[in-house]
């Protein structure tokens, strides 16, 4: 039909099948600049760079207005991540460590012997511990995954094994006055479940730690409570 209105374009199945798939591309992904890049290097002719601009900002404008998500969005929301409006990082730095760190804390010394570990583990509710010196200050940490290096069975040695022996004494910590989103990529990236909050400038002195639940949680209520603020329910 459009070879029948305008005979002098010559148009082919292939420019139709470009601009089909840069429509396809830019609905999609939301993506109508790099959908229409794409048809570019593919076609690597100007010509077909106008119709498919026209139709990947076609495609996007209808997507984002009858729908609102792309597919990366949508998978996100199907399992409960709810970063909408691109204001997550947002809400991650206007978040601070202080405002939700917990007090309650498993706390081990460098002393504490092997037997005596085994016992709190089996009675505590946290999986992890903070480890501490002889001034009460931070020398690392001892979670479930360190105990695994204890050889069972074992011979008790002359000398038995403490959480000197068994802890992580590089620890990852954070400040009182971090954001969410610096506490956020450490636990992520390092796959941590806690991190200690500690008190700069020595990074010594532990007031708390801070959960990945609990970061979790915080920010999603965060964004529930946005959410209702920014998009309140009709009056009845």
């Amino acid at each position: 039909m459009a070879n029948q209105i305008f005979p002098g374009l010559n148009l082919t199945s292939t420019d139709f099948a470009l601009v089909g798939m840069g429509a396809l591309v830019s609905g999609t992904t939301l993506g109508p600049i790099t959908a229409t890049l794409i048809i570019f290097e593919l076609s690597n002719s100007h010509l077909v760079i106008v119709p498919a601009m026209v139709s990947c900002i076609a495609s996007f404008m209808v997507v984002k207005s009858l729908y609102g998500y792309s597919t990366y969005e949508s998978k996100l929301l199907r399992r409960g991540v709810e970063i909408f409006l691109g204001r997550g990082v947002q809400v991650l730095q206007s978040m601070h460590v202080k405002d939700y760190l917990t007090r309650e804390m498993e706390i081990l010394h460098d002393d504490t012997p092997l037997p005596q570990i085994l016992q709190r583990a089996e009675t505590s509710p946290y999986p992890n511990f903070v480890v501490l010196d002889d001034h009460d200050e931070l020398s690392g940490v001892l979670t479930l995954w360190d105990l695994r290096k204890v050889q069972w069975p074992r011979e008790e040695a002359a000398q038995p094994l403490t959480a000197r022996d068994l802890k992580t004494p590089e620890a990852v910590t954070v400040h009182p006055d971090d954001d969410f989103e610096m506490a956020f990529k450490l636990l992520q990236h390092k796959n941590f479940s806690f991190l200690p909050v500690v008190l700069p400038p020595r990074d010594k002195v532990v007031v708390g730690i801070l959960k990945i639940d609990d970061v979790l949680t915080a920010y999603n209520q965060r964004l529930l409570k946005d959410r209702v603020l920014r998009y309140p329910p009709p009056a009845s």
